[in-house]
């Protein structure tokens, strides 16, 4: 059986949120995903890369209806974030994996959890 050694005593209890602010982050994860009232949303994942202090952290956000005009406004700001100006008709949300952007993250409730989410996008 594996063994993970760790000095349990300076393990904290939990993990602080991350602070909300303006971050450089690696987009890790795009996934479009069905939602309830059968429109398209897209899930995201970030890595942290600046500043150091939460360097490596993982932050999560979600577009949503990303099929409708409103929803393609966040996936439009997302691609200028990662410095490719959509045109055309279409974007591979594949294309924007591994890019960094600049991401604006801020506090939400969680069924009584405050946890750190994106907000918006920067360029």
């Amino acid at each position: 059986m594996p063994v993970i050694e760790a000095n349990w005593n300076e393990v904290p209890e939990e993990i602080p949120v991350i602070p909300e602010g303006e971050y450089t982050a690696e987009l890790i994860s795009a996934d479009v995903v069905n939602n309830a009232k059968g429109g398209v949303d897209l899930n995201l994942g970030f890595r942290i890369t600046e500043p150091g202090d939460v360097l490596g952290r993982i932050v999560f956000g979600r577009l949503w209806r990303v099929d409708t005009k409103d929803g393609q406004v966040g996936l439009k700001r997302l691609s200028k974030s990662c410095g490719i100006e959509p045109s055309g008709t279409s974007i591979d949300t594949d294309d924007l994996k591994g890019l960094t952007c600049r991401v604006l993250i801020n506090h939400r409730n969680v069924n009584g959890t405050l946890m750190a989410s994106i907000k918006d996008f920067l360029f």
